[in-house]
């Protein structure tokens, strides 16, 4: 009996020798195989990783490899929740030894990396959230075109977050297996 195959459009699809289907990197994740024998392959998320013949490796046998996740903060860093939630998803993989994690701050969330904030008891300090995110083997870069129109300094930013721009954030892009937005 043949595994349940979720099917993409033909132009998002490559066909590959010994491969059913292999969905490009990014697109809809599939799964095909048998079955029966749980001889299962799941392709399409991840960045494909291919053994030093060549071969696709599935990703349920990539456990050597660290996911690389890009995580794109556009909001405030105050006033909606959006910039909160994607710096506690960036701390929390950036604690995984599995992951390696790079956020990329855009628009007003670049005044999440801003030192010595002042915000009222009881509420959340994204400035500490950053700093974990940096503790931990993380990246942050800043729009620098956004600082400009913010007036903000480069001397203002925490230290390890660094001006950035539209070149660096499109490497991010690249090198990244999965890329979240906030």
């Amino acid at each position: 009996m043949r595994a349940a195959t979720r099917r993409v459009p033909a132009s998002t699809r490559q066909r590959g020798a010994g491969d059913d289907c292999r969905a490009a990197r990014r697109e809809v994740v599939f799964i095909s195989g048998d079955a029966e024998s749980n001889n299962l392959s799941i392709f399409g998320a991840a960045a494909p990783v291919r053994n030093e013949a060549g071969a696709l490796i599935p990703t349920a046998k990539r456990a050597s490899f660290p996911m690389k996740v890009l995580v794109v903060l556009n909001d405030p860093p105050y006033g909606t929740e959006r910039s909160y939630n994607g710096l506690r998803l960036a701390g929390s993989l950036a604690r995984r030894e599995d992951v390696e994690v790079r956020v990329f701050l855009f628009g007003d969330a670049v005044g999440c990396a801003l030192a010595n904030q002042k915000v009222p008891d009881g509420y959340y300090h994204l400035d500490r959230m950053v700093s974990a995110v940096l503790h931990h083997g993380g990246e942050v870069g800043c729009c620098g075109t956004c600082m400009d129109a913010r007036a903000f300094a480069d001397e203002s930013l925490l230290e390890g977050a660094r001006r950035s721009n539209m070149a660096e954030v499109t490497e991010w892009t690249v090198w990244a297996d999965k890329v979240v937005t906030f």
